[in-house]
């Protein structure tokens, strides 16, 4: 007599993982120390357009980020931060171009490429402006009023020659940003409805280079 075997269930698949995302998600430790972003190196930022390797349009070379200036996009870092001070130091290597420091850089394409962030504005002739990406967004600036998402720097800001290095510095304290451009109050907001995310550095049509990217605590008020 034979005994019937009972009909095994093939195993179910594997379920997908979800794509890894890029930065990591909030809420993000306080700095606790200075963290040098470019002795970390490239593998602690990404490129942010699709199907383009960071290495096509940033290069580390004796401690300087060279950024190609195109494709247009953001270099970001693959860490969120909260409550620190940003300060870098840049060049234009060649002809004077578009470029900004992009604190709290969160949902992507919300002005072309651009993820929505309250853009420091290195473009030359106007370093220390605020752009909020997208417009749209509220905020409260002084000593120059919000105009359509953008704030005017202070007067006086004064910008080094071409081919000079220019230091900004900006401490982002909640929901409130200010800027300091070559040691001098260049801009100031409050009222910026985020108050983390990652890092970005702006690709923006012009190469431009970076011999300093370091995020510290805030200092005392």
């Amino acid at each position: 007599m034979e005994v019937a075997v009972p009909l095994q269930k093939p195993p179910a698949p594997k379920p997908t993982p979800p794509p890894q995302q890029p930065a990591v998600a909030t809420p993000c430790a306080l700095l606790t120390e200075e963290l040098d972003l470019l002795k970390l190196g490239l593998d602690h930022w990404y490129f942010d357009r699709p199907g383009i390797a960071t290495d096509k349009v940033a290069r580390l070379d004796n401690g300087v980020l060279h950024l190609s200036g195109t494709p247009t996009g953001c270099l970001i870092t693959k860490r969120w931060f909260r409550d620190y001070e940003i300060e870098v130091e840049w060049r234009w290597p060649g002809q004077p171009g578009n470029g900004g420091v992009l604190p709290h850089a969160r949902t992507p394409d919300q002005i072309g490429c651009w993820p929505r962030a309250m853009e420091c504005q290195l473009l030359h002739g106007d370093v220390g402006e605020f752009l909020a990406i997208p417009r749209n967004l509220p905020f409260t600036s002084s000593p120059n009023s919000n105009q359509g998402g953008i704030a005017k720097r202070a007067p006086g800001v004064k910008e080094n020659a071409v081919g000079e290095w220019n230091n900004m510095r900006v401490q982002c304290r909640g929901h409130d940003f200010e800027i300091f451009v070559n040691g001098m109050r260049a801009n100031g907001c409050t009222g910026w409805p985020d108050s983390e995310g990652p890092l970005a550095l702006q690709n923006e049509g012009t190469p431009i280079d970076f011999r300093k990217v370091v995020v510290r605590p805030l200092p005392k008020p």
